[in-house]
């Protein structure tokens, strides 16, 4: 599997520690965000993200996200433009496109107006700077883009030139209960694990998704077998967002316990 780290995983370390987690896991990939309450990525060196890339030979996949990139406007614009500067300068070859997540446009007819538009607007931006935009429908009920078999649907109507692709979430496919999966379409695969018994689907937050383990109730080696399966080779990238990981003293071990357990039960 070509792995890789999400930095929600790590949310407390600096760039530098966070590089070297990644190193010290045997881990080639990584996606940096723009979210994190302890770094302000405003004030990312350049610099100093280039040389970490270089001293230990890892790549970034993608800076996450535009958030709310399906409302479309100058902020959006102006923010996406900035990302895209950024990415360009750190040899980052993609951006995590998030949509608006506040009960608004909920309707289906709302949801592919707005994506519709945004995707027309972002791609040539993207295209300007070689940027890849993968696209990632968040499961909950409270999402403008809960299913991704509409992104499908709306890069194939105005002909996509590559430039786009999706994040397939295994937490948010089963919070969406979307059986479709396109793995031909994935750029990126997030992968994280739910291990309470007793919480319905439709009560799933982000503060349930842990590392992957025995206990998993959301299938997700039954996911990523499928992606192998059909051939898929892109990145499977570590994303999850519960304190009990990000606080975790032993960090290191459960992350490699982790990519033991998918490692021993996925398809060779």
């Amino acid at each position: 599997m070509n792995l890789s780290l999400n930095h929600i995983i790590s949310p407390n370390l600096n760039f530098e520690d966070f590089f070297k987690q990644a190193y010290d896991l045997e881990i080639k990939n990584i996606e940096i965000r723009n979210d994190l309450p302890k770094l302000d990525f405003n004030q990312i060196d350049i610099n100093e993200i280039i040389d970490l890339k270089n001293k230990f030979k890892i790549e970034i996949i993608s800076i996450n996200a535009l958030q709310k990139f399906n409302i479309w406007n100058d902020e959006r614009k102006k923010e996406l433009i900035s990302l895209c500067n950024i990415a360009q300068k750190i040899d980052c070859s993609g951006l995590v496109l998030c949509p608006l997540n506040n009960s608004e446009y909920l309707d289906k007819e709302s949801r592919i107006k707005i994506l519709k538009k945004s995707l027309q607007e972002i791609n040539p931006i993207l295209s300007d700077y070689n940027i890849k935009g993968f696209v990632e429908p968040l499961g909950f009920k409270s999402c403008s883009l809960r299913y991704k078999s509409e992104v499908i649907n709306v890069l194939n109507f105005f002909n996509n030139d590559h430039m786009f692709s999706l994040v397939h979430d295994t937490f948010h496919h089963v919070v969406a209960q979307e059986e479709s999966i396109f793995p031909n379409q994935t750029g990126i695969v997030h992968i994280s694990g739910v291990n309470k018994k007793d919480i319905k689907i439709n009560d799933y937050t982000d503060e349930l998704r842990e590392l992957i383990n025995e206990e998993d109730k959301i299938n997700n080696i039954t996911q990523i077998n499928y992606f192998i399966e059909k051939g898929y080779s892109g990145i499977f990238s570590f994303e999850p967002f519960s304190s009990k990981i990000h606080n975790a003293a032993n960090s290191i071990n459960l992350i490699k316990q982790s990519i033991n357990y998918i490692n021993k039960n996925i398809i060779n």
